[in-house]
């Protein structure tokens, strides 16, 4: 199905943008089985947006109608069922409430029953694996039900917005993304403890049995190891280390994370900051004319560019 490989693109390009200026800047083997994948939060994020990012690109192509057997959620108002006609209900609920249900809402449960068939391959996983892996594309699959948002059309004499009509419909998905990525940050470590079949969570002395690891922590990531030194490369992993790696210098309004990139892939990896200048041309001053075309010079421009040696 064209949805699912145009969703774990979207997963991957969404994820090297999110995580451009870390050590860790998502490359597109951590999304491979080629390598041995340590089970990470970073090895965390990439289960739970790949997952995501397939939802989302179905659940968008579904309301659509692109993809046969699936379409709008049929979960509208139960007061716009009971009546006989659309116009009855109209009437009634113009009194009882300024919106209706109606349109077409995003429903990502066709999207979400196929992706909990196409990732959740446990047999390549020992028990606690598994178990890690399920609850991280979890959090995928379920981000995106809880993110959607109440969209209203207003109806009306002279746009007076008497009465709305309203449907639900998923954020953008790099708001998914960023969602991931704030729960990626308070991901919890997890250690298997043979004795009574325990999950200790990072340092603290809490137990819980392994069945309900699920159910107590139902809005956050988990891994099981920590992150290796993302400075430097690694053959077993693919990993290239932030060796030759571009930071910024830009002043704002570059982010925070973008104005200390020097800082953190170089300086702190024992690294220098090397700066190269480099001509670049392009269009500028374009201008349409009629009819039909459009003209523009070519400037020509210095720019700075930094990176790790």
């Amino acid at each position: 199905m064209e949805s699912i490989a145009t969703g774990a693109q979207m997963a991957m390009d969404e994820c090297k943008n999110v995580f451009k200026w870390d050590k860790w800047n998502c490359p597109q083997s951590s999304f491979s089985r080629q390598y041995k994948q340590l089970i990470t939060k970073e090895k965390a994020y990439t289960d739970a947006i790949l997952a995501a990012g397939i939802i989302y690109s179905i659940t968008r192509d579904c309301s659509q109608g692109t993809i046969k057997g699936c379409g709008c959620s049929s979960n509208l108002n139960k007061d716009l069922h009971e009546k006989k006609t659309l116009s009855e209900a109209l009437e009634e609920l113009q009194f009882a409430k300024d919106w209706i249900w109606g349109g077409c809402s995003d429903d990502a449960s066709f999207g979400e029953n196929l992706v909990l068939k196409l990732l959740e391959d446990s047999d390549k996983y020992s028990d606690l694996q598994a178990l890690v892996s399920r609850h991280n594309n979890r959090m995928g699959r379920e981000i995106i039900r809880e993110k959607m948002m109440k969209v209203c059309k207003c109806h009306g004499v002279s746009g007076s917005c008497s009465l709305q009509t309203c449907w639900m419909k998923m954020p953008t998905f790099p708001e998914i993304a960023k969602q991931l990525r704030e729960r990626y940050s308070k991901a919890v470590l997890i250690s298997f403890e043979n004795i009574q079949g325990a999950l200790t969570l990072g340092n603290s002395a809490r137990q819980l049995p392994l069945q309900t690891a699920e159910e107590t922590l139902p809005d956050s990531l988990i891994y099981l190891e920590h992150s290796p030194d993302y400075c430097s490369s690694s053959n077993s992993t693919g990993w290239p280390g932030t060796r030759g790696r571009s930071c910024s210098r830009n002043t704002p309004p570059a982010s925070l994370a973008e104005k200390k990139s020097c800082r953190n892939l170089c300086r702190s990896c024992g690294y220098k900051v090397k700066k190269q200048e480099k001509i670049v041309s392009q269009r500028c001053n374009c201008k349409f004319t009629w009819c039909c075309e459009v003209e523009c010079d070519v400037c020509i421009k210095n720019e700075k560019e930094f990176f790790c040696q």
